[in-house]
């Protein structure tokens, strides 16, 4: 079940992004900016945890690539014609209000910004993909429960800007 904060989050996130062709030029926009970022980091604030936070930029950056390459395997999985498999449905864990990764998107601290950019590079091509209307078709999210290919999109623009703004706040 979604908490408050959840469905307050989710409720933003629609609001913010539209559908098809703006939501495809609002998510290139995204992924554009977070390559920005990650082709000016490399100084020693890259791979600094900073005060009140568990993740250095290096680590962020790495959880945005592992978080968007999933979503453009579910974002795929829902405009095929495949089955959905039957998964687990475990919201994700929270510490002092936050949400925590998930499993799978926990960076390992290794990924070069090279190495960021080549993955983003991969995975852009199912996150360019103009979705105009919600689904019958819907997958599981941790945060955000049973959600269409439209809300994964939206979901993956909102949460590439959050992380991205933490990084640059981090690496200025």
């Amino acid at each position: 079940m979604l908490n408050a904060q959840a469905e307050a989050d989710f409720r933003e996130i629609n609001a913010q992004y539209g559908s098809g062709a703006e939501l495809s030029a609002q998510l290139a926009a995204e992924l554009q900016a977070l390559e920005g970022v990650i082709r000016r980091a490399g100084g020693e604030g890259w791979q600094q945890v900073r005060p009140g936070c568990e993740w250095s930029p290096a680590q962020e950056a790495e959880h945005i690539v592992l978080a968007n390459e999933g979503s453009s395997k579910v974002i795929r999985l829902l405009l095929s014609d495949k089955p959905i498999p039957d998964m687990p449905q475990k919201y994700t864990d929270l510490k002092d209000g936050k949400r925590l990764a998930p499993p799978g998107t926990v960076p390992t601290g290794e990924a070069t910004p090279e190495d960021l950019l080549a993955r983003i590079a991969a995975s852009r091509e199912w996150l360019s993909v103009p979705v105009d209307a919600s689904s019958e078709r819907k997958f599981f999210h941790p945060a955000f429960g049973l959600i269409d290919p439209l809300g994964w999109l939206r979901v993956t623009a909102g949460h590439t800007r959050h992380h991205r703004e933490r990084i640059e706040a981090g690496i200025s």
